[in-house]
């Protein structure tokens, strides 16, 4: 749980789009992130896959994603 205050400090140091998310780090470093809801099975997958991955920056932050379509 992150307290209220930062919360929109971590969302622009790790680039997450939608609430709630995920972050995870080894040893401080970016892995990757889940967002959203998901059922058992999708978490599972994704931690598999995550926890495998080698630490990297965080993915570039996309605006249209972030606050949809522009028109």
């Amino acid at each position: 749980m992150v307290d209220r205050s930062i919360e929109r400090e971590l969302q622009a140091r790790y680039r997450f789009t939608s609430w709630p998310s995920l972050v995870f780090l080894r040893r401080g470093e970016y892995l990757g992130v889940i967002s959203g809801i998901k059922d058992w099975q999708e978490y599972r997958q994704e931690f598999i896959r995550i926890l495998a991955a080698e630490p990297s920056q965080p993915p570039a932050f996309d605006l249209g994603k972030a606050c949809g379509p522009l028109s």
